[in-house]
């Protein structure tokens, strides 16, 4: 007996339109109602698996920022691992004469902060170079 589906997002539960499927929004109601829990886990921030989360219209478990944070339901929080404030600010000094774009995000947040003024308890920080993407 299965106990737990984990769905990601882009490519899986949204089509390249950006569509959810009815079919599959059935198929995990069906599963909810025998029982087994469903959990939307994604690289995306908490706006846009709420979008999703919506858009189902399910009682589901939400996993961000790829693994750190879950929420199991709306607000209640079962798992963070955000960088501390005093290591982000660090961090930021280092790069801070770089030539990387410097992007740090709040769980609520859809756009970024791109100074440090406002940094957040909780974030995630994108360190946005030509070879590549790092997530913090």
């Amino acid at each position: 007996m299965y106990k737990l589906i984990c769905t990601d997002v882009d490519g899986t539960l949204v089509n390249k339109n950006g569509a959810l499927l009815e079919t599959d929004r059935e198929a995990l109601q069906q599963a909810i109602d025998k029982g087994i829990k469903v959990a939307i886990v994604s690289g995306r921030f908490r706006p846009g698996v709420d979008k999703i989360a919506k858009q189902l219209a399910l009682p589901v478990w939400y996993t961000c920022f790829n693994g750190l944070y879950i929420e199991a339901g709306r607000d209640k929080v079962i798992y963070t691992n955000a960088t501390s404030k005093n290591a982000m600010l660090k961090i930021l000094d280092y790069l801070k004469d770089s030539e990387y774009t410097i992007h740090i995000f709040g769980l609520d947040d859809l756009e970024p902060f791109t100074t440090a003024v406002d940094i957040l308890p909780r974030f995630a920080l994108t360190v946005c170079s030509v070879t590549g993407l790092m997530v913090i």
